[in-house]
């Protein structure tokens, strides 16, 4: 009997078959504390983001909420403001960190997987944003996965799809012109790392 409770247990640790509880339930578990970056959980969420932004090569990987009365909540606002609660860069930004409205935000939010319309330069280099929803064990989003991911090899030949330079083109939600394909395949390329790491976190 030993023997056979002991090989159960092996298969299911090599099936993946546990009880561990996902990234997106913790967090929903940390919200309803009201403890923010004090909870139990805050710490290693925030080293799972940190571990996707290595994994991925992304430069800076973290999420947001949208606020109501001054907090993080799942009854936001989606087209206001939306706060940064934890966030898994090198260096980080503390928890209540607040970034204006942008459209991709609330799309995210609502279940999309979606792109800021251009890139953003963040010292000598330029990153490219996505964000995709995250999931509690109840299929409700209680967060949104950003990711920033280097752009400068496309910004270097479409510099007018830079936001922060004099270039820029000025599009700040519907695109109104044919995206060149190099652009779209970093667009594409970093919905793709967003989507595929906010599922995983929603498992």
């Amino acid at each position: 009997m030993k023997i056979i409770t002991k090989l159960f247990l092996v298969l299911l640790l090599l099936t993946g078959c546990t009880n561990k509880v996902s990234w997106g339930e913790r967090y929903f578990q940390l919200l309803n504390s009201n403890e923010e970056s004090k909870n139990k959980y805050y710490e290693e969420l925030r080293k799972e983001l940190s571990d996707i932004r290595v994994e991925s090569k992304a430069t800076y990987v973290y999420v947001l909420m949208p606020i109501k009365d001054s907090k993080a909540s799942i009854d936001g606002d989606v087209e206001g403001a939306y706060m940064l609660t934890i966030d898994g860069s090198e260096v980080t930004e503390d928890w209540g960190v607040t970034y204006d409205y942008e459209v991709q935000f609330k799309e995210a939010w609502l279940g999309e997987i979606s792109a800021a319309r251009s890139a953003w330069a963040d010292g000598d280099s330029f990153n490219w944003s996505a964000f995709a929803p995250i999931y509690n064990k109840e299929g409700k989003v209680v967060a949104i996965l950003g990711v920033d991911y280097p752009a400068k090899d496309v910004i270097d030949l479409y510099p007018e799809w830079n936001r922060d330079g004099d270039k820029w083109n000025g599009y700040k939600d519907e695109i109104k012109e044919a995206i060149p394909a190099e652009i779209q395949a970093k667009i594409d390329e970093v919905k793709a790392i967003a989507e595929k790491y906010a599922t995983k976190l929603s498992k």
